[in-house]
């Protein structure tokens, strides 16, 4: 699927900064969401996202980092889990 056919908002304010929350989390670099720029989805045992994301260093300019999240929503098991998060290339 496509960023079309996953909600905009959803990447947006949910899955993209809660990636560079738990990147920011864990490296203390201070990156601040900036915005989405590409995502894809796919649905297999869990659901794995790859997601292109706008950020701001704390020097103020702006970068790109390829994030990969795998979210497992099962009746008796919700988890997120933050695979990667790297400068885009």
């Amino acid at each position: 699927m496509d960023l079309d056919v996953i909600s905009v908002y959803r990447l947006r304010w949910d899955l993209s900064e809660w990636a560079l929350a738990a990147h920011t989390k864990v490296y203390n670099d201070g990156l601040r969401f900036s915005k989405v720029l590409y995502g894809e989805v796919q649905i297999v045992s869990v659901v794995s996202y790859r997601l292109d994301v706008g950020a701001l260093r704390l020097d103020g300019k702006d970068a790109m980092y390829t994030a990969e999240v795998f979210e497992q929503d099962w009746p008796t098991i919700a988890a997120r889990k933050l695979v990667s998060f790297d400068p885009a290339s």
